[in-house]
């Protein structure tokens, strides 16, 4: 993650050139801070200049993404609503995140 921000640093002052960034931000923020996270939010606040937060999907919201991944993938039959909640719960309602 470091490394992407080096390199999007390269370009921040060519003109045309917009990045867009959709992350959890505490992930960024230990990434690049190592073990200073205050270092991580001052390193950052140099490239991102706008930051739109998004609030993590309501029950239902979490509840019909799973449904529709299930459905979509063929594996509806192997899930029952205690594995669905048991997914919602552990990937803290981010789609792309891990529980490991």
């Amino acid at each position: 993650m470091f490394e992407v921000c080096e390199a999007i640093k390269l370009y921040l002052d060519s003109p045309g050139i917009v990045f867009v960034l959709a992350c959890d931000q505490a992930v960024l923020w230990r990434a690049v801070g190592h073990d200073d996270p205050g270092a991580g939010v001052r390193y950052l606040e140099k490239i991102i200049q706008v930051s739109y937060p998004v609030p993590p999907p309501s029950d239902a919201l979490a509840r019909k993404l799973v449904d529709g991944y299930v459905s979509r993938s063929g594996t509806a039959h192997l899930f029952d609503d205690a594995m669905k909640r048991l997914l919602i719960e552990r990937t803290g309602r981010n789609p792309g995140a891990s529980s490991g």
